[in-house]
């Protein structure tokens, strides 16, 4: 009797961990891609802005702040956003290009959506990297790096 009520309970407990997690929290996609600013011949590697301008929705938060590494928001409506970076004395645009997927995980979790295929279809920074093309939060941690 004692053998078979312990076969039950580590078969029971073996079923329980082999079902899906359906915690909606470990969504691996956002909707912001990562850009780094690297500034040329400049060790401190400080970056500041007067503002930053999502064409068609306005000033991004923490525009005026010390700048290492910026989250760019990617509007679901377009699958281009383009940003103005103004500074005292000159004005930087990028225009990031992207393809966008809904997806369901669980009937109970929200709608979450991926990003995909990010490119640049215009920049006037000295230079630009995409080093992940995918916005997923587990394994591309940078999308871009910007040289100035």
């Amino acid at each position: 009797m004692r053998f078979w009520l312990s076969f039950l309970t580590i078969g029971l407990c073996l079923f329980e961990s082999c079902n899906e997690i359906e915690d909606c929290t470990l969504d691996p996609y956002g909707n912001y891609a990562v850009a780094t600013f690297n500034v040329l011949n400049n060790v401190n590697q400080i970056v500041v802005f007067d503002s930053i301008i999502l064409e068609g929705y306005g000033r991004l938060s923490g525009d005026q702040d010390t700048l290492v590494d910026m989250l760019l928001p990617l509007p679901i409506k377009n699958n281009e956003a383009i940003f103005h970076y103004y500074t005292d004395s000159s004005l930087y645009s990028l225009a990031v290009n992207y393809k966008s997927l809904p997806l369901i995980y669980d009937l109970s979790c929200n709608a979450t959506i991926r990003y995909y295929d990010l490119d640049t279809s215009y920049h006037s920074f000295d230079s630009l990297v995409i080093v992940g093309s995918e916005v997923h939060l587990d394994y591309v941690p940078i999308n871009f790096e910007i040289y100035l």
